[in-house]
Parts: structure tokens; C-alpha cells; sequence
């Protein structure tokens, strides 16, 4: 394991290892997901095998059963909105993790899926932090924070590289993809790309972190280095930004949601095809659900793409090569009046579109 930035101590205690922050917050690497804990999720038929019952779940010490697993997908929660908040947002980010694991675990293992492959570890352990900000906590302290949850996410991304998975990273604020990009980076001791498909740039000014400058924070510390963005919404994306991305090319690559959707003289398999093009090689996969329409998220929108068109990115990506990571973020379930499940089961259907594709190229 890669030790952890100055303020921070990695201890190893029975049952793995934990992280601490200037002693005043304590974060488990990772709350394993205990299978006796699954299986009470899991609704048993008879003559059926649901994936929660063939996945794999670790035991111990998180870091040594990632390298002796033989499963090549690591899925795990990261329940945070202090990220969204630190940007203003509102809150709920923290909230998808478990809506997600019920419609998971309850998906048919058959010919087009089995789940063996899968190892579902659990999530990250955030609840006292989160805790420690239901308050109404200065911007400042919520931005420092930040900083901390990247380190986090971070490490727990790097051990998983480092023992040969795919890390999936479900929930929590866009922000987090600074952590996985670093994570990953680090792992590979070199930049990587990545693509997104947001209605926001997220690539703002360096003011301390939230969830609006995780790619500009990870591009300006040589974690990133091609950045593509799919769908961006014309009206949600400063002058200062726009100009400050136009800048930055031939790095940054984008499309805007109104060429693809009103205007029409750009079809989504284009927008798709040129962001390909610019990000070829080893490559992440994020996905804002702020994207799809009426999808109860941090940034709720009337218009945009499809959870069709959302499943339809995740495959695109997901089968023209072998993804580094893939982070499906911002999904708040109880931020509309509609059952939480219907969030989960998105959760799950472009999860499982991810691992089919790439399973296809295995």
C-alpha cells in the first residue's frame, strides 16, 4: 500500500487498515460488505441465482483478499454530499449506495451475466465525517474536508489497481473522480484520460475543492490528461469556464447537449465518436446522473439525455477498450417523491452495461 499524504496516518488494526486525519476523523479504508449481510438484500426464488449470491465479498483484511480474489470488478459505495455542498449544492449524494446494492444483488445471474467476477467490497467508511457536517458547515471547513475525502477515496483506489481490478466507485459528489483519477494514476505512474458525460465542466477555478473542480484539480496535478466532456448544457457553464477550457485544448475535448438535442447537428453517436477519438487509450468512465432527465440528483434537470442514452454512453466506452475505472456519481434517491428503488435499478442496469461490455473483450 502507498502511504498516505502528510496529514494523514495509515495504521493497520485488525480487520485492515484505517486512515486518519489530523486525528480528529477517523475513515476506514473500506466498511467491508459482509456476504451474511448481502444475502438478507437478496430475494431468493426458487430455480433462479441472483448475482448477490454468486459475487464475491471480502473478509479480513480488505487489501489481502483484493489481491487473492480472483473476481475482476471491484464495486463500492462512497456516501458523501459534502463535496456537492461544498459547492453549494444540495445534498442527498450520500444516499445511493444502499437503493443501489438492493436492485444489484437482486439481478439475475445467468448466460448474459453471471456475477462471479464481481467483487462487491462495500464502502467507503465516511459516517463520521458526513455526521460531523449536517450542519450548517462553512463553505471553508466543507472544502477542506473535501480535500480529505480525496485522499481516502485515493488510497482505497490505488490498492485496488495495485492488485490488478477495475474499481466501479458508486455515489457521492462528482468530486470524487478527483480521488479515483489520482488513484489510478498513481497505480499506472502516469497521467490518465478520462471521459464524462455531464452537463457541467466541472473543470472550474482552483478555490479549494467541492464537486465543480475535481478534473481541473486532477489535470493541474498531472493526474489527468485528456479530459473529454459529452452533453454539456450551455446555460450551466460559466463564460470564465468556457473560455478558461478553450484554453486549455488541445487536452480538453467537448460537445454541447443543445448541438446533440435541439439543434440536432450533432447526432449523440458523433458526440460519442469524437470523444473516443480525443481520449483513446487508457481511459476512465464518469457519468453525472445530473445528465439524465428527472432523475433525482444534486442538479435536478427537465432536459437532457435519456437513462437509454446513459446506458448507451456506459456500453460505447465500455467496449472500445478496457476501462481504468468507471463512477457513476451524484444520484440522490430521496430528493424527488419516487420510490428510491427506481434510482437503484438505473444504478444497476449501467453497472451491469459496464461489466458486459468489458467482459466481451476478456
Amino acid at each position: 500500500m502507498q502511504s498516505i499524504l502528510c496529514n494523514f496516518a495509515l495504521v493497520y488494526r485488525a480487520g485492515g487498515y484505517s486512515l486518519f486525519i489530523k486525528k480528529r476523523y477517523e475513515i476506514k479504508m473500506m466498511k467491508l460488505l459482509k456476504k451474511d449481510e448481502a444475502v438478507k438484500l437478496i430475494k431468493k426464488r426458487h430455480g433462479e441465482k441472483k448475482l448477490g449470491e454468486q459475487a464475491q465479498f471480502l473478509n479480513g483484511s480488505a487489501a489481502a483478499d483484493l489481491r487473492d480474489a480472483p473476481g475482476k470488478y471491484v464495486v463500492f459505495g462512497i456516501p458523501e454530499d459534502i463535496g456537492v455542498r461544498a459547492n453549494l449544492g444540495v445534498p442527498g449524494a450520500s444516499r445511493s449506495w444502499i437503493p443501489f446494492l438492493k436492485a444489484f444483488l437482486n439481478v439475475q445471474s445467468n448466460r448474459f451475466l453471471s456475477g462471479d467476477e464481481i467483487i462487491v467490497a462495500g464502502e467507503l467508511d465516511l459516517s463520521q465525517i458526513q455526521e460531523s457536517t449536517n450542519d450548517q458547515a462553512l463553505v471553508e471547513k466543507l472544502r477542506r474536508i473535501t480535500a480529505q475525502i480525496d485522499e481516502a477515496v485515493a488510497e482505497w483506489v490505488y490498492a485496488v489497481k495495485k492488485a490488478g481490478k477495475i474499481p466501479i466507485a458508486i455515489g457521492g459528489g462528482h468530486n470524487n473522480a478527483y480521488g479515483l483519477l489520482k488513484g489510478c494514476s498513481q497505480a499506472a505512474e502516469k497521467p490518465l484520460n478520462t471521459v464524462n458525460c455531464d452537463p457541467h465542466s466541472d473543470f472550474r477555478t482552483l478555490e479549494g475543492r467541492h464537486s465543480g473542480n475535481g478534473f481541473s484539480y486532477a489535470y493541474n496535478r498531472k493526474y489527468l490528461k485528456k479530459y473529454a466532456v459529452i452533453a454539456l448544457h450551455e446555460g450551466y457553464n460559466s463564460e470564465d469556464n468556457l473560455i478558461s477550457m478553450e484554453i486549455t485544448r488541445p487536452d480538453l475535448h467537448f460537445s454541447f447537449f443543445e448541438d446533440i438535442a435541439i439543434r440536432q447537428t450533432l447526432s449523440l453517436e458523433r458526440a460519442f465518436e469524437d470523444a473516443y477519438l480525443h481520449v483513446e487509450g487508457n481511459y476512465g468512465i464518469e457519468l453525472d446522473l445530473d445528465a439524465v432527465k428527472n432523475m433525482p440528483v444534486s442538479a435536478l434537470t427537465p432536459s437532457g439525455i435519456t437513462p437509454e442514452n446513459a446506458r448507451q454512453y456506459i456500453h460505447f466506452f465500455a467496449s472500445r477498450s478496457i476501462p481504468e475505472y468507471l463512477h457513476i456519481c451524484e444520484a440522490a434517491p430521496e430528493n424527488l417523491p419516487q420510490p428510491a428503488s427506481l434510482t437503484g435499478k438505473l444504478l444497476s442496469y449501467l453497472t451491469c452495461d459496464f461489466i458486459k461490455a468489458v467482459n466481451a473483450q476478456l
